[in-house]
């Protein structure tokens, strides 16, 4: 779809995980929302700039915790100052225990989530996006617009084990509260096992 239709933006310096990425939001999102891409913060600052003069939704950013000239949670702080509607996913590249959740990235996850910085998180590498990268993104979609139509903001649930909590959409009205959705369940949508993992 093109012209002013809400947008989807992937934020990576891997240029294959960026385009993979934009290829099966395009397939599957792509007849309602327009995919862009950017390969650095500066780019994907840029272009969120040039979305808010034109006064554009930005319903998703979905952006690599580690970025070329930047750090991925900063970058969604940015997004989320321009853009208050926005939807944040974090992205995370699979380590060598191939699980569903990063576990050397665990820090910046829990750092992330206790602060309200993120409304999902993702394992890349995925083969099936209908698994992992569709459900996600469509909850994500979802609460950008319970945001817009019940005025809502996130804050950090408590944590839970030793695992960190997700945020709790806290509504600014009486009306439906936003589902809270915990971190171990946002993990199923992610690779859980080196035999899903993308064959190099």
């Amino acid at each position: 779809m093109t012209g002013s239709a809400p947008v989807l933006l992937v934020v990576g310096g891997d240029p294959h995980d960026v385009q993979t990425t934009k290829a099966a939001l395009d397939h599957r999102f792509g007849s309602d929302y327009r995919v862009l891409t950017a390969a650095s913060a500066a780019e994907g600052v840029a272009e969120l700039n040039t979305l808010n003069t034109r006064g554009e939704q930005v319903a998703v950013v979905a952006v690599d915790l580690h970025l070329p000239d930047g750090d991925g949670v900063q970058f969604l702080e940015q997004a989320a100052g321009m853009h208050r509607s926005v939807a944040r996913i974090l992205l995370f590249d699979m380590d060598e225990y191939h699980t569903r959740i990063p576990f050397k990235e665990l820090p910046a996850l829990r750092r992330a989530s206790a602060l309200g910085q993120i409304d999902g998180w993702m394992v890349k590498d995925w083969v099936k996006p209908e698994e992992w990268l569709y459900p996600l993104v469509q909850e994500a979609l979802a609460r950008g617009r319970r945001r817009i139509s019940n005025g809502t903001w996130c804050t950090p649930s408590s944590a839970n084990s030793g695992i960190p909590a997700a945020m709790t959409c806290v509504t600014a009205s009486p009306l439906t509260a936003c589902r809270s959705t915990s971190i171990p369940r946002t993990a199923s949508w992610a690779a859980n096992s080196s035999a899903n993992t993308r064959s190099t």
